[in-house]
């Protein structure tokens, strides 16, 4: 096992370790609704659909911003300082950012889902969350050796 040796791995291994916790969650938003009472459902306006939706694509731009405004740039710059510790804290920022944002999309999937959207739709949800934390996966590359 290599053991980290300046603050960009440090910093890379603690954002695994948070990643990894992001996803697993994803398991957990999945197995909520089927322990929750299935009592009568009533029809789910579409409006309400449309609405988390458009929070869904407000989150995913947000996500994108915080990689490219934060995480790029700070991975940049530990590319050639790698004990810079503003950079650090940028770049996990950055990280946290991102995946929470990616993590809101899961999140309105179950709403949708705890108030009886179908898996049909409110699975997209679940999906490109899920597809936007492993995208944002903390990178070796992006850090220094």
């Amino acid at each position: 096992m290599i053991r980290p040796v300046n603050a960009a791995q440090i910093s890379l291994k603690s954002m695994r370790i948070i990643h990894l916790c992001f996803l697993l969650t994803v398991v957990l938003y999945l197995w909520v609704p089927s322990m929750m009472a299935h009592g009568q459902r009533s029809e789910v306006p579409v409006l309400f659909v449309a609405i988390f939706g458009m929070l869904a694509v407000t989150s995913v731009v947000a996500s994108l911003f915080f990689q490219s405004k934060l995480v790029r740039p700070a991975a940049e710059q530990l590319q050639r300082d790698p004990n810079d510790k503003g950079a650090t804290a940028r770049w996990r920022a950055g990280v946290i950012l991102s995946l929470v944002f990616g993590e809101t999309v899961i999140l309105c999937g179950l709403i949708m889902r705890i108030l009886g959207v179908p898996w049909s739709i409110a699975g997209i949800f679940y999906g490109v969350g899920a597809l936007l934390l492993i995208w944002f996966t903390p990178k070796l590359e992006l850090l220094p050796e």
